[in-house]
C-alpha cells in the first residue's frame, strides 16, 4: 500500500470518529433537554424508561380539595394609653410653697405631691377655734342655768323688797288717816303715796327676777347661742376643707410624667401643676375598619403586640364613633398586668385579626412544587394509564397565596386529584409510581391556619 492509500484510510477513520462523537453528543444533548424540560426520554435511552416502568417509584400521595375562601390575618396599629391620666391642679388660688415630686417619680394614691402657702389659713383657723371655744362656754352656761348662790341672793332681794313694800303700805295707811283728819298736809300724804308705789314696783321686779332665775334660762336665748356655735363650727370646717385643698394629693397609683410649676409660683384655680399617669393599668386603643370591628367579640381575649412582645388583651369597649379621617372604629383593649412592666404609654401596638377572603384555589404543600416556565409552577398528579398502571402527570399551576409549608394554587389541577406531596425532584413526567402512604384532604389540616 502506497502513501496515498494510507492517507485516504486515515481520513476515512477520522470521519467515522467525528460522526460517532457527533452522534453521542446529540444523544447527550437530547437527554439533557428532556431532563430539564421534563420531556419523555428519547428513544436512544429507551432502556431507562423500560426500567422505570418495570420498577415504579414509591411516592407519598395527597388528595387535594378545592376551596372557595381562605382565612388570613391582617395587622392593625394603635397606641398604648393609660387607663387614667390626669393634669392635677389646686382648687384654690395661692402661692406654691413646695413641690414634693419630680418627673419620673412613682407615687401611691394619697401621697402629697405639692402644697400651697398655709400661713394665712392657719392663722384664720386659730382665730375661729378661739371664737368657737368662747361660744361653747357661753352655751354651756345658758344650758346649765343660774347658780344656786345667785338664786338665793335673788330670793333675799325679793324678800327685802317685800318688807319695804309692806312698810311703805302701812306708812301710807297712817298718813291717809292723818290727812283725813287734817292733821298733815297734802304734800306729806302724796309723798307717802309715791313711796308706797315705788317700793311696790321694786318688790314686783325682785319677784320677777327670782322667778326667772328659778325657771332657768329662756329657750330662745339657748337656741340663739346654739346658732352662733353652729355658725362657727361651719366656718372652721370650711377652713379645714381649704387646708386640705391646699395640699395636692395623688388620686391613684401612677408616675409623674410632667411638672408644670415650681415653688414660688402663683397657682390659679384649676391650672395644671402636675401630670399623673396610671402606669399599672394600660390599654390599647386600636382603630379597625368598621366591618372588622363589628366582628370583634365583647370581653374576648386577643394578643396585642408591643415592641416585639405579645400581651393578653381583653375587649373593654368599642367606641360608638367613626374617625372622620381614617374611617375606622376604635376598639379599646385592657392589657394584662405584665404589660405595665415593659410597655409605656404612647408606644405603638399592633393586633392581628383573622378575616375570611373569598378566593378559589387548591392548597398543596410547598414540597410538591417544581419550578416551571414563565413564572408558573408544576405539581405531579397521579393517574392511571391505559394499562391500569399509576404514572405521574405534570400540572401547570399559578401560586396565589403562600404560607410557611403550603401554598394556594390555581391551574390545571382538579378537585379530588391525588398528587405527589414530596420528593418531586426524583420524579419525571409519565413515570410509573406506587403510593406508599396518602393524606386524604390537605384543607382539613390547614383549616385553622391563616395566610401571611
Amino acid at each position: 500500500m502506497n502513501d496515498q492509500s494510507r492517507n485516504e484510510s486515515r481520513k476515512k477513520l477520522t470521519n467515522r470518529q467525528l460522526l460517532g462523537i457527533t452522534f453521542a453528543g446529540l444523544v447527550l444533548l437530547a437527554l439533557a433537554i428532556a431532563i430539564y424540560f421534563n420531556l419523555p426520554a428519547p428513544t436512544a435511552i429507551a432502556d431507562t424508561s423500560a426500567e422505570q416502568n418495570i420498577n415504579p417509584m414509591p411516592v407519598s400521595a395527597m388528595t387535594v380539595r378545592q376551596v372557595s375562601s381562605i382565612s388570613q390575618k391582617r395587622s392593625y396599629t394603635g397606641m398604648v394609653r393609660a387607663r387614667s391620666r390626669s393634669d392635677l391642679g389646686f382648687e384654690l388660688p395661692g402661692t406654691i410653697a413646695q413641690v414634693l415630686v419630680d418627673e419620673g417619680d412613682r407615687v401611691k394614691a394619697g401621697d402629697v405631691l405639692a402644697e400651697l402657702d398655709l400661713q394665712s389659713m392657719s392663722a384664720q383657723r386659730d382665730a375661729t377655734v378661739a371664737n368657737l371655744d368662747q361660744a361653747n362656754s357661753l352655751l354651756k352656761e345658758l344650758v346649765a342655768g343660774p347658780r344656786k348662790e345667785i338664786i338665793a341672793a335673788a330670793r333675799h332681794e325679793a324678800a327685802s323688797a317685800k318688807s319695804e313694800a309692806d312698810r311703805a303700805r302701812l306708812d301710807l295707811e297712817r298718813r291717809e288717816r292723818l290727812y283725813q283728819a287734817n292733821a298733815i298736809a297734802k304734800e306729806e300724804y302724796d309723798q307717802a303715796l309715791f313711796g308706797a308705789k315705788a317700793t311696790r314696783s321694786q318688790f314686783e321686779a325682785a319677784m320677777k327676777r327670782q322667778t326667772e332665775l328659778e325657771n332657768g334660762t329662756r329657750p330662745e336665748k339657748v337656741a340663739a347661742q346654739k346658732s352662733v356655735v353652729k355658725s362657727l363650727q361651719a366656718a372652721l370646717a370650711e377652713i379645714d376643707v381649704n387646708l386640705d385643698k391646699a395640699q395636692l394629693t395623688a388620686p391613684f397609683d401612677g408616675s409623674i410624667t410632667k411638672r408644670y410649676m415650681d415653688p414660688g409660683g402663683i397657682a390659679n384655680a384649676s391650672v395644671p401643676v402636675i401630670r399623673l399617669v396610671e402606669q399599672s393599668r394600660l390599654e390599647a386603643w386600636i382603630g379597625l375598619p368598621i366591618s372588622v370591628a363589628s366582628h370583634i367579640e365583647d370581653s374576648s381575649d386577643y394578643q396585642i403586640k408591643i415592641a416585639g412582645k405579645y400581651y393578653g388583651g381583653t375587649v373593654k369597649a368599642k367606641l360608638d364613633e367613626v374617625d372622620v379621617q381614617t374611617r375606622t372604629r376604635t376598639v379599646v383593649f385592657s392589657l394584662d398586668q405584665s404589660a405595665s412592666i415593659h410597655a409605656i404609654t404612647g408606644e405603638l401596638c399592633e393586633i392581628e385579626v383573622a378575616e375570611t377572603v373569598d378566593t378559589s384555589g387548591i392548597w398543596v404543600p410547598t414540597s410538591s412544587l417544581v419550578k416551571g416556565f414563565r413564572g408558573l409552577w408544576l405539581v405531579y398528579a397521579i393517574e392511571e394509564n391505559e394499562s391500569g398502571q399509576l404514572i405521574s402527570q405534570k400540572r401547570d399551576v399559578e401560586v396565589v397565596k403562600t404560607r410557611s409549608d403550603r401554598v394556594l394554587v390555581r391551574g390545571t389541577l382538579n378537585d379530588g386529584e391525588q398528587i405527589v406531596r414530596d420528593g418531586v425532584h426524583r420524579i419525571a413526567n409519565h413515570q410509573a409510581v406506587t403510593i406508599v402512604d396518602s393524606i386524604e384532604n390537605i384543607d382539613s389540616n390547614i383549616k385553622s391556619d391563616t395566610a401571611r
